[in-house]
């Protein structure tokens, strides 16, 4: 069978041309069907770069994006997307789903291997290790080798313009030390942990800023896109999200040690209890949040809430069932879809459920404890709508924070920081228009607000696509931005 041609795309990426499938018969062609806001989509990335690197005369990887949401099909975000991960081979817009549907694709990710005349090899639906499509390739690599039929140039490509270099790239999450008054920023883009005074002055810079694993001294410690942090005492907890670890900073020694995981990604449901956190195996650390001496972890590739207890240094699985989806049960057997922020206040863990679009909470209990939904329906049931807790929707939330009886939630792709009255079970709009923008002042504008951090009417918000840490002031309304003097890039001569 013939594979169907790439036709009805709206752009390309990394190539200075669209690609045919014609014009590529003599090369193995590998396409990725993925989506920018699915991290089951994001393992597979390393893989595939991996891949290439092994066999750049061979094989040809194209990543097929098809939207979950309308605002994806914008070439914009797609855009940001491919630099945040560092894609390098060529990805097409197939914002219509056009590609999709000729291909019969029913879910993300899924991979489609085409042979060197053009024939459709096999489908793999879900996550594959780099052995799985490694042992593909190399079989149609023996095979049209010894017909001749392999064509063994390598495609030239066109990868994206790099970025401004920015004092920040893509900074996702936030962290408030009260009592040294500092603010902590995952500048995940830059793979580096920024330490910034409340008064905009740099205080340090936590690892190199360049990808990879190392413990060490501040200045020779690595991390690889970094995400959640939480601060106890004089120990800063880092979820290393792409190393697949938990880091721990010391802030008076200013030295940086793994205390969980190795750098495997979990591929199974996981056990209850994992035993001593250093041999427990990890799947996409997210988010973090300290409360009663144990450390939560919003688990987003195992759609699961982990806690490290620190009496005994084991790591349990809190809440989450493995099974992706919007049910309400005791802890362990409620289905969750990707949490992403997590906070806590007065018992309960609540956490923005990025992939139903919902926010919940979950009791620590772990006899008595349930997950609730507070605001969410379903996994395709989105939208920008305030008012009754009910009737309320919201687009892929990122980041959440506590206040009271009122949560906060940077509603990510709705490019709005909304709020939850837990009394009065409403939703508002705090700051933001609803479209992707960079605006201060009294009609504020985001562009895919994340982390989110707060300090008495001060919310301090993580404004991911515009590369920032914007600053609202909830008892006059006021945004602005928080800039970081002396900060500058890695890339440049100097931090």
């Amino acid at each position: 069978m013939k594979a169907p041609e790439l036709d009805g795309a709206k752009d390309w990426l990394n190539t200075a041309s669209p690609l045919k499938l014609k014009d590529l018969r003599g090369k193995i062609v590998l396409l990725d069907f993925w989506n920018l806001s699915c991290v089951n989509c994001f393992h597979t990335i390393p893989i595939l770069k991996e891949l290439q690197k092994r066999h750049p005369n061979d094989l040809v990887v194209i990543g097929v994006h098809a939207p979950k949401y309308d605002s994806e099909k914008d070439t914009k975000p797609l855009q940001d997307a491919v630099r945040r991960m560092e894609l390098e081979h060529p990805v097409v817009n197939d914002a219509d789903n056009v590609i999709w549907s000729a291909y019969g694709v029913k879910a993300y990710p899924t991979i489609v291997l085409i042979d060197p005349e053009g024939g459709l090899v096999k489908m793999l639906l879900g996550e594959r290790s780099y052995q799985q499509l490694d042992q593909q390739v190399n079989q149609l690599i023996e095979k049209y080798k010894k017909n001749g039929k392999l064509d063994e140039k390598p495609l030239v490509i066109s990868p994206e313009p790099a970025r401004d270099t920015t004092p920040l790239s893509f900074p996702e999450k936030l962290c408030l030390d009260a009592k040294r008054k500092l603010l902590y920023i995952a500048d995940s883009g830059h793979n580096r942990i920024v330490v910034a005074g409340f008064d905009g002055k740099l205080v340090n810079v936590i690892g190199t800023g360049q990808a990879g694993f190392a413990d060490g001294s501040y200045d020779r410690a690595q991390f690889h896109h970094p995400r959640g942090l939480a601060v106890s005492n004089n120990i800063l907890y880092v979820a290393d999200t792409q190393n697949q670890r938990l880091r721990k900073v010391d802030l008076d020694k200013q030295i940086v040690s793994t205390i969980s995981g190795d750098g495997v990604l979990n591929e199974y449901i996981s056990p209850p209890d994992f035993g001593d956190a250093k041999q427990a195996r990890l799947n996409s650390p997210w988010d973090l949040v300290m409360a009663k001496d144990r450390l939560y972890i919003s688990m987003a590739g195992a759609h699961q809430i982990y806690a490290l207890f620190f009496n005994n240094n084991h790591m349990y699985v809190f809440a989450g069932s493995g099974e992706e989806g919007l049910t309400d049960k005791p802890l362990l057997d409620a289905d969750l879809a990707q949490p992403s922020g997590i906070t806590f206040s007065v018992g309960k863990v609540y956490f923005t459920d990025s992939e139903s679009n919902s926010v919940r909470s979950a009791d620590i209990n772990p006899k008595t404890g349930k997950v609730k939904t507070i605001v969410g329906k379903g996994l395709f049931d989105f939208g920008d709508v305030d008012g009754p807790l009910n009737k309320a929707f919201l687009k892929h939330p990122l980041g959440i924070i506590t206040a009271g009886n009122k949560l906060y939630v940077a509603d990510t792709l709705n490019h709005k920081i909304k709020r939850i009255d837990l009394v009065s079970k409403t939703v508002s709009t705090v700051w933001g228009t609803g479209k992707p923008g960079n605006a201060v002042g009294n009609h504020p504008e985001f562009n895919e607000p994340n982390g989110l951090a707060i300090d008495g009417q001060k919310v301090y918000i993580a404004d991911t696509n515009n590369n920032e840490i914007k600053v609202g002031d909830l008892s006059n309304g006021q945004v602005s931005a928080f800039k970081i003097s002396g900060l500058t890039s890695p890339n440049s001569s100097r931090h």
